[in-house]
């Protein structure tokens, strides 16, 4: 029998706490602990103390609930992957606001509506050159030195920089292929006085989009080919719409829960764009996105975005329905 001094070190209680509650036979913890030094009387009373302890009741209650969650995010998944093994992105040219609630918001489905924002004032007129004409003088916030910060995205407070937006469009248009540079949603110009008259360039669908929930719902960015906004997703559905340019959408459902083992925050550590990476057996669904395309992005779903061509793109997320999910962070749940 262990001695009254004769402790299990933190190391090894943490490990057979986990391994117990993993499911791990008794007999076959206390056979790794003894083969890993512990005396066999202690191994063996450290099992009984844990088993009985009521923090190690607790714990498996939480686990069971955790489990029992686990099981339902499976099974989605499995019935998903029968019912199309390929994971794919609807595509329509329009659609009634009754149908989007009912078959994609609802559901969490994502959709590209092709053209469906081609007759919009601002895809028929918006472009690099006109904010440089139009707005030549306003004062715009951008990120630049992209390229020599591994976690540039979340990086874009310390990166940021102010300058006249004409001359921004200038580096832009002479920055070729290039993430170094790019003017995001977290750079809030799209709320700036100045801009104003960007509003009514821009549509509200009957039904899908309601006009009195614009401020502070949509973001604007204006960047180089090139540009890369790394795997993440957001806390609310996104409404986004292609203005002049192409971009390119790798996405994934939230019940690709083995992101979530490369998750902090809202972003994963993968490169859906390396096959040798730990994306390589993950399926992502590629969509691309033209001038008047609007991609629906249901709130949770995993994207990757690349510019193709210098691009203008404005996300709407002022919808009809409740979309305020900021307690949706799986990726901050603490251990």
């Amino acid at each position: 029998m262990a001695t009254p001094d004769e402790t299990l070190s933190h190391p090894h209680r943490a490990w057979l706490a986990e391994n117990l509650l993993r499911g791990v036979p008794a007999e076959k913890a206390r056979e790794t602990l003894v083969a890993a030094g512990v005396p066999d009387a202690l191994a063996a009373a450290a099992i009984r103390e844990t088993l009985a302890s009521p923090v190690f009741e607790g714990a498996r209650r939480l686990l069971r609930e955790g489990r029992r969650h686990m099981q339902i995010v499976g099974l989605r998944r499995a019935v998903a992957t029968e019912a199309e093994p390929r994971l794919a992105v609807d595509v329509r040219t329009d659609l009634e606001p009754e149908a989007f609630y009912a078959h994609y918001y609802g559901p969490g489905r994502p959709l590209k509506l092709e053209g469906f924002a081609r007759d919009w004032p601002a895809v028929r007129t918006w472009s690099p050159q006109f904010f440089a004409d139009r707005f030549g003088d306003v004062e715009i916030e951008y990120v630049a030195g992209r390229n020599a910060v591994p976690d540039y995205d979340r990086a874009t407070p310390s990166l940021s920089r102010r300058a006249p937006l004409r001359d921004y469009i200038a580096q832009v248009l002479e920055a070729g292929e290039s993430n170094d540079l790019y003017f995001v949603a977290n750079n809030h110009n799209l709320e700036r006085p100045a801009f104003e008259p960007l509003w009514a360039d821009l549509r509200y669908p009957a039904g899908i989009l309601d006009p009195k929930r614009r401020q502070k719902t949509a973001s604007l960015w204006i960047g180089p080919a090139g540009t890369v906004t790394p795997l993440h997703h957001d806390t609310c559905s996104v409404f986004f719409v292609q203005i002049c340019g192409r971009k390119r959408f790798r996405m994934a459902p939230p019940t690709e829960t083995r992101l979530l083992e490369r998750a902090t925050a809202m972003y994963a550590d993968v490169d859906p764009e390396d096959p040798a990476g730990p994306a390589a057996d993950l399926d992502f669904a590629v969509v691309d996105v033209g001038p008047g395309d609007v991609l629906f992005i249901p709130v949770g779903w995993w994207h990757h975005v690349r510019a193709l061509d210098v691009s203008v793109s404005v996300a709407m997320a002022g919808f009809t329905r409740p979309n305020w999910f900021d307690w949706y962070r799986p990726g901050s749940v603490a251990p």
